[in-house]
């Protein structure tokens, strides 16, 4: 299981340079609009100048309603996945093409009360679905442990298909392992190691245990 770490809650470039030398796998970068969640963070313009100094590969989480907007805008260079959520987009799978048109692999992330077998008419479509473990737009929050079987169930779903689970929200040291057990391939980590006290331990110590 891979490794994403979120930095919404970072503040300076100093833990940022630390991330971008660690073991992490991704840089996870939430995207808000203040509108499909009551929280907002960055214009299309303070996402590209993040993007720059992220030297990871990038998998950035769009939780607007204008999808399009932001994507148009930003610096796609060192993007691997752009997903964006169900709930909030009308057109899917125009949505969709349009990510994959500009060489970037996309997903579609669902909140903690949205069923599952609403994606079975994207599975030919994405590359990953993410599991959303706490409702989106904060960081902090604990972890629902519904989401083991929530896991398992997308993991049947989408049996011999490629696509990856991608699990987030009030991931810690006491549940990634199990989060790797029932079948997750990356995990999204934020306020566990951002507020650490030594980021690079953390992230050493979290990638011993899903190795």
């Amino acid at each position: 299981m891979k490794l994403s770490i979120s930095i919404l809650g970072i503040k300076n470039n100093e833990l940022l340079d630390i991330i971008n030398n660690s073991q992490a796998d991704y840089i996870h970068l939430d995207v808000m609009d203040g509108k499909f969640v009551n929280n907002k963070n960055l214009t299309p313009r303070e996402l590209t100048a993040i993007i720059k100094q992220c030297k990871k590969p990038l998998d950035i989480h769009i939780m607007a309603n204008q999808l399009k907007e932001y994507i148009y805008n930003i610096d796609l260079n060192n993007i691997e996945y752009i997903t964006f959520h169900y709930e909030s987009i009308n057109q899917i799978s125009s949505s969709i093409k349009y990510i994959k048109e500009k060489n970037i692999k996309c997903g579609i992330a669902i909140k903690p009360s949205t069923p599952i077998n609403i994606l079975k008419p994207y599975l030919e479509e994405i590359d990953l679905i993410l599991i959303m473990s706490v409702e989106p737009g904060f960081s902090g929050q604990t972890f629902l442990t519904n989401t083991y079987n929530r896991i398992k169930e997308v993991k049947k779903m989408i049996a011999n298909k490629k696509i990856v689970i991608e699990i987030d929200g009030g991931i810690n040291s006491n549940n990634i392992k199990q989060i790797s057990e029932n079948g997750a391939d990356i995990v999204v980590v934020g306020s566990y190691i951002t507020n650490s006290n030594n980021i690079n331990e953390t992230i050493k110590t979290l990638k011993e245990i899903i190795s």
